[in-house]
């Protein structure tokens, strides 16, 4: 058992360097959503186009960096999310319309340059795995507790404001009148098929090939289906804390931070504080309200 807890506690795999691309943007991008922009001026058309010859000349799928940037200022962060492009379709004498999907993150080690487009040297950002059985356990446990209090927090959430989103025909979910949408968090929720070792590992190995042929890594089996499987329920969690994230519409500074964390646990804390918080809030408007309706 100690040689199977040193063996998972292995060193991370150095992150991979790359040149590229990096596209800013106003808003903050997380791994796992589809992204789809309007573009509109010749440098952003351009960054796309070259990104995308590069790739067929590479045999590779074209990926590009998203950052958030502040046009005013000219800040720029250094850690945004990485875009695997799917279509581009272009509108118009000057315009197009980007679709893809955040796959990953970076940071910018250095600006190679700023114009027509940025280019930069990054690293690729990732989330520290748990080192053994334990430490997933213990992960586990902290994001069942989040989960339950994000499902507490709608529910309040409704039952105080919920008349509020259904009164409003310019709502930004056509589905229905959550006010806290957790349908996108729910997907990354574990079930009893998803947890068969089998198809954790089928998932894992063919987010590893697709991976491989976008030139982001290089495929290693271990041969170890503890371990492996321990890996693709690490990547879950970290899918479903982002999608948490962004379903609770934090403020710029604290989605930064989220993207910015390379602890998936770390990252459920946060967001477990931000509910704690906000949970305090509508427990306190539901008993004033019912004290005022007793009157």
């Amino acid at each position: 058992a100690a040689a199977t807890a040193a063996a998972r506690a292995k060193p991370a795999p150095r992150p991979l360097e790359r040149e590229l691309l990096v596209l800013p943007h106003s808003e903050c991008v997380f791994p796992g959503e589809d992204v789809v922009l309007q573009l509109k001026e010749i440098p952003q058309l351009e960054l796309v186009d070259h990104a995308i010859n590069n790739a067929r000349r590479l045999n590779r799928q074209p990926i590009i960096g998203i950052v958030v940037a502040d046009q005013e200022s000219g800040r720029m962060e250094n850690v945004g999310a990485l875009v695997r492009l799917g279509a581009v379709t272009h509108t118009g004498v000057c315009g197009a319309v980007l679709a893809g999907e955040a796959v990953g993150r970076f940071k910018v080690q250095r600006l190679r340059r700023m114009k027509p487009y940025v280019v930069a040297k990054t690293r690729d950002v990732h989330d520290v795995l748990p080192a053994d059985a334990d430490a997933e356990a213990a992960a586990g446990v902290i994001e069942e507790r989040v989960w339950q209090r994000a499902r507490e927090a709608r529910e309040l959430a409704n039952e105080l404001y919920g008349h509020l989103r259904a009164a409003d025909p310019y709502g930004d979910d056509p589905e229905g009148d959550e006010m806290l949408d957790l349908s996108q968090t729910s997907k990354w929720r574990p079930s009893a098929t998803l947890l068969e070792p089998s198809v954790l590992n089928a998932a894992a190995a063919e987010a590893d090939s697709a991976a491989a042929a976008a030139g982001e890594c290089e495929v290693v089996w271990g041969g170890h289906d503890t371990d492996y499987t321990l890996e693709c329920e690490a990547r879950r969690r970290q899918r479903f804390s982002f999608a948490l994230a962004r379903a609770l519409q934090l403020d710029a500074d604290m989605e930064q931070l989220v993207l910015r964390g390379t602890s998936t646990t770390q990252r459920l804390r946060w967001l477990e504080h931000h509910l704690d918080e906000g949970l305090g809030y509508l427990r306190a408007r539901r008993s004033l309200r019912s004290a005022l309706s007793e009157e």
